[in-house]
């Protein structure tokens, strides 16, 4: 007997009612199953929850959101396939334009991209790409710290272009200047990439060790864009 795949999940950014009515009509013809997010950090807290195999980005959403938010909506192309959707009001049709490539797809095309891509959450541990200013140390109060700034950064760690010379295990201390907190954050260095190193940037990768609540929060809210006052 033969059993039916499941459908392929997706989240679609828009706050427009008949625009994600009519996204709804047009996703009937496949084997789609669609969660509607208003904003931002809605559409957020759904991927945070649910397994998606792609994204879609009202154009008409994306209007107006501040630059946070723009940042957090181009990270998540390193994760998912994403497309922005514009809904043509008066004749009814779609254009779909691809996040990296610019290249306009059909409905079927994303949908047929989506399809070999494994379902997956949000993972607070998944490296976003992201270029924030970071003094580093070994020593605890920062004493003769230098610049460096992060290629990639998650909850758990990051990844520094640094041109000093580390060793696997070495204690090292952090402050990232974009962070609302400034708290030094302690670290430790689980990979090291010298200079020179074919296709690869020089720097060390880090954890960070035994981050309080508020510097867990400051982050958060730098890399999920939770500024005060968001709207829910």
């Amino acid at each position: 007997m033969q059993v039916d795949a499941k459908p392929i999940f997706m989240v679609v950014l828009s706050g427009d009612k008949e625009e994600a009515q009519a996204i709804t009509e047009a996703f009937g013809a496949f084997h789609v199953k669609l969660a509607f997010a208003s904003t931002m950090r809605n559409l957020r807290d759904i991927l945070f929850e649910r397994l998606c195999s792609g994204i879609l980005l009202g154009i008409t959403s994306l209007v107006g959101i501040d630059q946070a938010s723009k940042s957090f909506g181009q990270s998540l192309e390193h994760v998912y396939p994403v497309a922005r959707i514009r809904w043509n009001r008066f004749d009814g049709s779609f254009s779909l334009i691809g996040f990296r490539n610019g290249r306009v797809e059909t409905l079927a095309d994303f949908i047929a991209i989506c399809s070999s891509v494994s379902p997956r959450r949000l993972r607070s541990w998944d490296r976003l790409p992201k270029t924030l200013n970071v003094m580093i140390s070994s020593a605890p109060d920062l004493a003769n710290a230098t610049r460096a700034f992060t290629t990639n950064i998650s909850l758990r760690g990051c990844f520094l272009h640094n041109s000093q010379e580390w060793n696997i295990g070495d204690a090292v201390f952090l402050q990232i200047q974009e962070l609302s907190s400034q708290r030094i954050i302690n670290g430790n260095v689980v990979r090291y990439v010298p200079w020179g190193t074919p296709f690869r940037v020089q720097g060390i990768g880090i954890q960070f060790v035994n981050m309080d609540d508020e510097q867990m929060e400051a982050l958060q809210q730098l890399l999920y864009f939770l500024p005060a006052g968001l709207p829910e």
